[in-house]
């Protein structure tokens, strides 16, 4: 079944009407009619299967049959503090990112950033990264959508995180050190929320990993290998996804 989130306030008592860009893609791209069942959620928490019983250009009317509880969330809510980087690479983290569980991806600016974004333009950037976030969720049958977020820099994430249980930096200078990830003894903590830095292609910046260091945030590698910036969120969620739901059997 598809599935899409839908404006709380669209579902009234049985019915659910789905208008915008989602009622175009069930009408024109789904060619989808009366009668088929598609899941709608409220990136609230709710969700239902329901009927589609009219089909219009413009707005899909849909009758609620049952509630749809299956969900697909992490145990832990990852949030990616994820350096500028360049081109399309932002895109494929968001994307990937969504559909491999992340619960935020927060982009800043670092010094050494070779993307910076232009203030007149920077809201607009953020709507198209959050739509591609809403469009990975409904892929990956998430129950919630990502949120996406901009900051200046990385103080501001460390000031706007501080009450956050765990956070961490993935360094690929842990990685060339030979120095023992750190990750197996996060996990074994089960935090609740789990926030990883991870720089620019050019790395931190000395000002940048002497503010990581005296907000006392562990510093981390994720194996031996040096790996892409756009690539080290993907394989922090992973390996939270092998820890947390294969090893330990929580798939259900």
């Amino acid at each position: 079944m598809q599935h899409y989130f839908v404006d709380p306030s669209s579902i009234q008592h049985e019915y659910i009407q789905i208008t915008g860009n989602d009622a175009k893609h069930i009408a024109r791209v789904m060619r989808m009619g009366p009668g088929e069942e598609i899941v709608c959620k409220d990136n609230q928490g709710r969700a239902f299967v329901s009927e589609i019983e009219s089909v219009e250009e413009k707005s899909v009317r849909a009758k609620i049959v049952s509630e749809w509880t299956a969900g697909a969330e992490l145990p832990v809510n990852v949030i990616a503090a994820q350096a500028l980087i360049k081109g399309e690479k932002m895109d494929t983290v968001v994307q990937k990112a969504t559909e491999l569980g992340a619960a935020a991806i927060y982009f800043y600016e670092a010094e050494h950033s070779v993307v910076k974004w232009d203030a007149n333009k920077r809201q607009k950037k953020i709507d198209r990264l959050n739509r591609i976030a809403k469009e990975a969720a409904e892929q990956s049958e998430r129950m919630y959508i990502p949120e996406v977020a901009y900051f200046a820099s990385v103080r501001k994430v460390v000031e706007n995180t501080s009450s956050m249980e765990s956070r961490i930096v993935l360094s690929e200078a842990e990685a060339r050190a030979g120095r023992p990830a750190q990750l197996p003894a996060v996990f074994s903590r089960k935090p609740e929320t789990l926030l990883a830095f991870i720089g620019p292609e050019g790395g931190f910046s000395s000002n940048e990993l002497s503010l990581l260091e005296e907000n006392e945030i562990p510093m981390t590698s994720l194996g031996k290998r040096i790996v892409r910036s756009e690539t080290a969120s993907l394989l922090l969620l992973g390996a939270v996804t092998y820890y947390y739901e294969i090893q330990e059997g929580n798939i259900q």
